[in-house]
């Protein structure tokens, strides 16, 4: 029987739901990626509100350029 490759692969530790461990081709090594936490909250879709908050912070940072006049085409 063969062994997997050696890599990340989901981690069997059942604490560590969602998470990832790293396999030596022999055993489970220490090192892992933390799951997804129940207290990070999901993201929001956009226009459920998350995005108001997103142009908030941002209000400001970007600035039109000198001379710009929105909404006129010219030819």
């Amino acid at each position: 029987m063969t062994s997997p490759t050696p890599g990340w692969y989901s981690d069997p530790d059942p604490t560590n739901a969602g998470g990832q461990r790293f396999w030596d081709g022999a055993q489970w090594t220490d090192q892992a990626t933390p799951g997804a936490s129940a207290s990070t909250p999901p993201p929001t879709a956009p226009g459920s509100g998350g995005d108001s908050l997103i142009r908030d912070q941002c209000d400001g940072l970007i600035r039109d350029p000198p001379g710009l006049r929105r909404g006129v085409v010219t030819a």
